[in-house]
């Protein structure tokens, strides 16, 4: 076996080690919706033909794009995949430079990423451009999600003037990308809250006594996402009212995964439970209910509609695209319906 084999074997085995440490990580947890990434349910067996996987062996691109509400997600998430097998769904994980560069967490990422196939790119979240050294970072980074057929970016949702650029540059994770995954992290600030310094008590009890809950949900397909928001900025006097709504409506995806979620089990009175679409989403949702194209968003996208009518070529080429993958996804955004 020549050097570069022994390398590659190496790099092999200890990948194989450090999955199976995370395989053996003693965790409360629950995963909801794990069929829209395979296509089967795990629990009941019941097949469903709508599914990341099949898209993806079709040849499809796509973005996974989860909430983050404390530091336990990556390593609660890790383990969660090494745990479900859900490895293939692994591509390019977009993160922040304040995680992979801190020397507490950082290695600890690295390694976990590494184990499970998973390249890291890091980013600096404040600075969409700026100067040169975070430029050439956030390009590479953005180059690397488009070569890989699966990129995962953890966006914070933060609504300060700092963030406001960087949230309306997150676009670019799944721009050119065929569809967005939204998944919904819930009860990892628990296991994990607050600070890093939180480390020793996340390993000790936290990710034991705290059960996070991962909601998997549709795969919605980008363009249909861009349309929406184009129509829902007609008219809208805020200049910026198309950015907006662009990286809104994919968060507000997420917020719908977290409202059934509460709804199904008449959570909705515990403070505990909805402070994860409380402030900005909330408000949002109310601004759409009162808006004159509360419809169901599904209908309104389709040719001959409340959308502009297209060409006759261009029509009977989208609905050809349509019957290729059935059935295409709900997407609410109607208050009354979450």
């Amino acid at each position: 076996m020549g050097k570069e084999g022994e390398q590659q074997f190496r790099g092999n085995f200890i990948q194989r080690q450090i999955k199976k440490l995370l395989q053996r990580a003693d965790l409360n947890y629950e995963v909801i919706g794990v069929e829209n990434l395979t296509g089967v349910n795990r629990v009941t067996g019941e097949e469903k033909a709508y599914n990341l996987k099949a898209l993806l062996d079709q040849g499809e691109t796509a973005t996974a794009l989860p909430n983050h509400p404390a530091y336990a997600d990556f390593p609660t998430g890790a383990a969660i995949v090494a745990k479900e097998g859900l490895e293939e769904f692994m591509g390019t994980l977009v993160i922040s430079k304040k995680y992979t560069n801190s020397p507490l967490i950082g290695p600890p990422i690295r390694v976990m990423a590494f184990g499970l196939g998973l390249r890291l790119e890091s980013v600096n979240p404040h600075k969409y451009g700026g100067d040169k050294k975070n430029q050439k970072m956030n390009s590479k980074a953005q180059n690397r999600v488009k070569k890989n057929k699966v990129g995962i970016s953890v966006l914070q949702g933060s609504h300060s003037p700092e963030m406001q650029s960087a949230r309306w540059g997150s676009v670019r994770w799944w721009e050119g990308k065929s569809y967005l995954v939204p998944i919904a992290f819930r009860g990892t600030d628990r296991q994990y809250p607050g600070s890093i310094f939180n480390l020793p008590y996340y390993l000790r009890k936290g990710r034991k006594e705290h059960k996070a809950t991962i909601i998997i949900g549709e795969p919605v397909r980008v363009s249909y996402l861009e349309r929406v928001a184009e129509v829902y900025a007609q008219g809208d006097p805020d200049p910026n009212a198309l950015k907006r709504n662009r990286v809104d409506f994919p968060m507000l995806l997420i917020a719908n995964l977290h409202n059934e979620y509460m709804h199904q089990r008449g959570l909705e009175d515990n403070p505990e439970e909805t402070k994860y679409t409380q402030g900005y989403y909330e408000i949002r949702l109310q601004e759409l209910a009162q808006h004159p194209i509360s419809v169901n968003l599904r209908d309104l996208w389709r040719p001959g509609n409340s959308a502009p009518k297209q060409q006759p070529e261009v029509q009977e080429k989208i609905e050809t695209e349509e019957k290729r993958v059935a059935p295409r996804p709900v997407f609410r955004l109607n208050p009354g319906s979450l």
